[in-house]
Protein backbone atom coordinates (compact mmCIF):
# COMPACT_ATOMS: atom_id res chain seq x y z
CA UNK A 1 0.00 0.00 0.00
CA UNK A 2 0.54 3.18 -0.49
CA UNK A 3 0.36 7.20 1.40
CA UNK A 4 1.31 10.25 1.50
CA UNK A 5 4.95 9.68 3.25
CA UNK A 6 4.90 6.16 3.16
CA UNK A 7 5.01 2.76 1.45
CA UNK A 8 3.56 -0.63 3.16
CA UNK A 9 5.01 -3.81 1.96
CA UNK A 10 4.34 -7.00 2.33
CA UNK A 11 7.95 -9.01 3.42
CA UNK A 12 9.27 -12.26 4.52
CA UNK A 13 11.90 -12.75 6.89
CA UNK A 14 14.79 -15.82 5.08
CA UNK A 15 15.51 -16.80 9.18
CA UNK A 16 11.99 -17.68 9.63
CA UNK A 17 9.81 -17.44 6.61
CA UNK A 18 7.47 -15.30 8.87
CA UNK A 19 5.64 -12.70 6.80
CA UNK A 20 5.64 -9.22 8.48
CA UNK A 21 4.53 -5.59 6.56
CA UNK A 22 7.55 -3.28 6.49
CA UNK A 23 6.04 0.80 6.40
CA UNK A 24 9.16 3.11 4.98
CA UNK A 25 8.46 6.58 5.44
CA UNK A 26 10.93 8.58 3.30
CA UNK A 27 12.61 11.02 5.92
CA UNK A 28 13.30 14.01 3.32
CA UNK A 29 14.14 17.31 3.96
CA UNK A 30 11.04 18.76 2.57
CA UNK A 31 9.28 17.34 5.81
CA UNK A 32 8.02 19.75 8.35
CA UNK A 33 9.26 18.89 12.06
CA UNK A 34 6.26 17.90 12.78
CA UNK A 35 5.59 15.55 9.86
CA UNK A 36 9.17 14.10 11.27
CA UNK A 37 7.56 13.97 15.04
CA UNK A 38 4.55 12.03 13.97
CA UNK A 39 7.21 9.64 12.18
CA UNK A 40 8.61 8.51 15.21
CA UNK A 41 6.32 8.94 17.34
CA UNK A 42 3.96 6.47 15.66
CA UNK A 43 7.17 4.11 16.07
CA UNK A 44 6.99 5.50 20.40
CA UNK A 45 3.21 4.76 20.66
CA UNK A 46 3.32 1.29 18.51
CA UNK A 47 6.18 0.16 20.79
CA UNK A 48 4.45 1.53 23.81
CA UNK A 49 1.05 -0.88 23.32
CA UNK A 50 1.56 -4.22 24.37
CA UNK A 51 -0.75 -7.42 23.86
CA UNK A 52 -3.78 -5.75 22.62
CA UNK A 53 -5.64 -7.55 20.06
CA UNK A 54 -7.10 -4.48 18.32
CA UNK A 55 -3.68 -2.63 17.34
CA UNK A 56 -1.39 -4.32 14.75
CA UNK A 57 1.46 -5.86 16.41
CA UNK A 58 4.99 -3.82 16.51
CA UNK A 59 8.16 -5.90 16.39
CA UNK A 60 11.07 -3.10 15.90
CA UNK A 61 12.27 0.29 13.49
CA UNK A 62 15.03 0.94 12.30
CA UNK A 63 16.77 3.70 9.69
CA UNK A 64 17.78 3.07 5.72
CA UNK A 65 19.95 4.95 3.59
CA UNK A 66 19.22 3.50 0.17
CA UNK A 67 19.58 5.20 -3.19
CA UNK A 68 16.35 6.05 -4.87
CA UNK A 69 16.84 3.48 -7.64
CA UNK A 70 13.25 3.67 -8.78
CA UNK A 71 13.32 6.90 -9.73
CA UNK A 72 17.27 7.32 -10.29
CA UNK A 73 18.69 4.13 -11.26
CA UNK A 74 20.91 2.58 -8.52
CA UNK A 75 23.28 4.98 -8.72
CA UNK A 76 21.22 8.03 -8.30
CA UNK A 77 20.51 10.27 -4.87
CA UNK A 78 20.75 8.33 -1.58
CA UNK A 79 17.45 8.62 0.56
CA UNK A 80 16.69 7.93 4.23
CA UNK A 81 13.95 5.50 5.37
CA UNK A 82 12.60 5.31 8.64
CA UNK A 83 11.29 1.65 8.31
CA UNK A 84 8.39 -0.36 10.60
CA UNK A 85 8.21 -3.74 11.14
CA UNK A 86 4.67 -5.03 12.00
CA UNK A 87 2.30 -7.54 12.33
CA UNK A 88 1.41 -8.40 8.77
CA UNK A 89 -2.72 -7.93 8.57
CA UNK A 90 -3.89 -10.23 5.55
CA UNK A 91 -7.45 -9.92 6.06
CA UNK A 92 -7.48 -6.84 4.08
CA UNK A 93 -7.64 -3.33 5.42
CA UNK A 94 -8.03 -2.91 9.14
CA UNK A 95 -11.36 -0.87 8.28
Amino acid sequence: GEGSYSTVYKVIRKKDNKIYSLKKVRIIDGLSDKERDNSINEVRILASIKNNPNVVKYYEAFMDSTADSEQFGPKGPKSTYLCIIMEYADNGDLF
